[in-house]
């Protein structure tokens, strides 16, 4: 990701540095294992855009961060590539700015964690674990239940609490201001590494792995149900990591690590959570859609993402407009927008959700991407917010981009 500072001074670039292999037995094939160190460029623009040259771009690493990998882990940061530094394993992805434009954030999605950039010092001051969120709560504190449904062969909609725990894995983050305090909000959608060489044969590289799998051991004295929770109908298709949740390395499950959150949350600058909206994704469409539930955005097949992300919340914007503050997050697999006024980051609140896909049309059998036109919007992917003073008619605007119809849509924010 790019984006500007608020005061247009800085430019800002997340360097990814995705591994193309940890596993150099296969260079004949693969090339050398590469992992490139990931980092954020800030690039100083103070001097005009005719007069930018290399000088003007100051990368911040995460090499002071090599040596502290055993406090990094003991928190709860996700550093897993064989042989990998801190500075290698970290993978930016999406980044905020603060309304001053002197403090920035960046997911670590792969990580399931954020970093800190102050923009003045051009470092990366912190490196903040997101935590994992308890699927088995009924009340998780902020107005819903963390239920789930977990299988695509459960029969249909399932909303249950399970005795699992997601990694918030946020891809977009934006920040706002309340209050004089900075908040974070977050789509929580997951994210596997699959790469050649991060598990030794006869694994395939990916870290997920099937809770069914026999390969899949549970502790138990954890689980004393092991059996019934493998099953199909229950946990046993639900994707879970290979990498983490065996607590006391005597190999075997102390907990199941499921990617992503299935929600979005708010966090204090610090990484507070201060509000998630634990299985609401999950049962606002369940109510409205229930034929469609969980489905893919190539099939309109129910319950097809259970096993998986569910609705993965992949992207957000923020917006203000008739004196509230708004939150829009996309789902990318069913589609839609959930709507939430977020104006009090502790009290957010579900106000609308809004689909403009078309279940009633098979979307591109056989093709890639789903290409029928008369299917609507599938996948949705990024999102802008128009302020009524800078939209052409004078309205506040919601423009959504879908990168599997390959349709751009705007919507008009209207007032309640």
């Amino acid at each position: 990701m790019i984006t500007f500072t608020p005061d247009g001074r800085h430019l800002l670039v997340a360097n990814e540095g995705e591994p193309n292999s940890y596993n150099n037995v296969n260079a004949a094939t693969l090339g050398l294992s590469v992992d490139p160190e990931g980092s954020v460029s800030i690039i100083d623009l103070s001097c005009g855009s005719a007069a930018l040259n290399q000088s003007n771009v100051h990368t911040a690493t995460f090499n002071e961060f090599d040596g502290q990998i055993e406090e990094l882990l003991s928190a709860g940061v996700r550093v897993y590539g064989p042989n990998a530094k801190v500075s290698q394993d970290l993978e930016p992805e999406y980044i905020t700015v603060s309304h001053d434009s002197r403090t920035a954030w960046v997911t670590l999605q792969e990580n399931n964690a954020m970093a800190t950039i102050d923009i003045q010092s051009r470092r990366i001051t912190e490196i903040i674990p997101l935590g994992l969120k308890d699927h088995s709560l009924a009340d998780n504190g902020f107005g819903s239940s963390n239920a789930l449904d977990s299988s695509d062969q459960d029969g249909g909609i399932r909303l249950l609490n399970r005795p699992v725990k997601g990694m918030f894995q946020p891809d977009a983050v934006a920040a706002y201001q309340f209050q004089v305090e900075s908040y974070l909000v977050t789509a929580n959608e997951g994210d596997v590494r699959s790469v050649p060489g991060l598990l030794p044969p006869p694994s395939s590289g990916s870290e997920d792995i099937r809770v069914g799998d026999p390969a899949f051991l549970l502790d138990l004295t954890v689980f004393p149900d092991a059996a019934l929770l493998k099953a199909n109908s229950n946990l046993g298709r639900l994707q879970a990591s290979r990498v983490t949740g065996d607590l006391d390395g005597d190999r075997d499950r102390d907990e199941i690590h499921t990617f992503g959150g299935r929600s979005f949350s708010i966090w204090n600058a610090g990484g507070d959570l201060v509000f998630d909206s634990g299985d609401q994704f999950e049962r606002t469409t369940a109510a409205l859609l229930p034929a469609s539930f969980n489905a893919n955005n190539s099939n309109n097949t129910i319950d097809t993402r259970s096993d998986d992300s569910g609705p993965e919340p992949e992207c957000l914007v923020l917006g203000k407009a008739y004196g509230r503050q708004w939150a829009f997050i996309g789902l990318e697999r069913i589609g839609g927008i959930m709507v939430y006024d977020v104006t009090d980051p502790r009290k957010a609140r579900f106000v609308h959700y809004l689909n403009n896909r078309n279940f009633s049309v098979v979307p591109g059998a056989g093709t890639n991407p789903p290409n029928v036109p008369s299917a609507g919007d599938l996948g949705a992917e990024s999102l802008l917010f128009i302020k009524a003073e800078e939209s052409p008619v004078g309205k506040p605007l919601l423009v959504v981009t879908n990168d599997v119809s390959g349709t751009t849509t705007l919507f008009e924010v209207i007032k309640e």
